[in-house]
């Protein structure tokens, strides 16, 4: 019995929030069929020396006749280049095998311009997504200038709605404690021990943070970049004191190496 294919490819690193959703909607898709189906997953950044492991074993398994059907996201995650599209789609053509895209619908591999139309309507759905993201990861960084703070907010801080900025709550004095009996010598375990609902890995963390010297920051995967606001909101410990703090650490850890 001849069974689907889903085929899954990443262009690239900025694509992963992008292509996860996708991803789920796509094997939702087929298995709300109800008919059998294989994943081939290449699911990492594409380099062009990059064998593509599983392309190469779906192609195998049509070759056999094992699928009658591949499934993509669109066909700018099926080949490398232009050229390579094409003779996939007359290899397909010639097994008989259906393709359909989860963005534009499916393919008429009869057809040169159906093909030259799901490949416009690709680039442009990867142009108009780029484009979006841009914009929602440069307002990110136009709110962390301005003071906000994006994340969880740390033990120690309330988020004031209207601003986005943290402002230092009345655990902020718990905060203070932490660092200072950690640079008068005490334990991370032996400081959550005097703590009620403190362990060593949240003593450490606490330690760990610059958010507790006012700082804020934003890492963007999209744009391979992090923003930093030096000054965002009001600090809690001060660097002489955080410093200090970060030199017993590191002290510790490579004792015990």
């Amino acid at each position: 019995m001849k069974t689907n294919a889903v085929y899954l490819r990443k262009s690239s690193i900025k694509e992963m929030n992008k292509f996860e959703r996708q991803v789920k909607e796509l094997v939702d898709t087929v298995k709300a069929l109800d008919e059998p189906y294989e994943v081939y997953n290449d699911n990492e950044a594409s380099s062009r020396n990059k064998l593509r492991e599983e392309y190469v074993r779906m192609k195998q398994d049509i070759e056999a006749g094992k699928i009658k059907v591949v499934y993509i996201i669109d066909d700018s995650r099926l080949t490398r280049t232009d050229s390579e599209a094409l003779q996939f789609y007359s290899f397909l053509k010639k097994k008989k095998v259906r393709l359909i895209t989860l963005l534009n619908g499916e393919i008429n591999l009869l057809d040169k311009q159906s093909m030259l139309v799901s490949k416009i309507k690709a680039i442009f759905n990867d142009f108009e997504y780029d484009n979006t993201v841009t914009k929602i990861e440069y307002g990110k960084r136009r709110a962390i200038n301005s003071g906000a703070f994006i994340g969880k907010v740390p033990f120690g801080y309330t988020r004031d709605l209207a601003t986005k900025k943290l402002v230092p709550n009345k655990d902020a004095n718990t905060v203070g404690y932490v660092f200072q009996k950690y640079k008068e010598g005490y334990t991370t375990r032996g400081i959550a021990g005097e703590l009620p609902g403190f362990t060593s890995s949240k003593v450490s963390r606490i330690l760990r943070n610059r958010t507790y010297l006012g700082e804020a920051a934003y890492t963007s995967k999209y744009l391979e970049e992090t923003f930093i606001n030096y000054k965002a909101h009001t600090a809690i410990i001060d660097e002489e004191l955080f410093q200090a703090v970060q030199l017993k650490l590191k002290s510790r850890k490579t004792r015990n190496l």
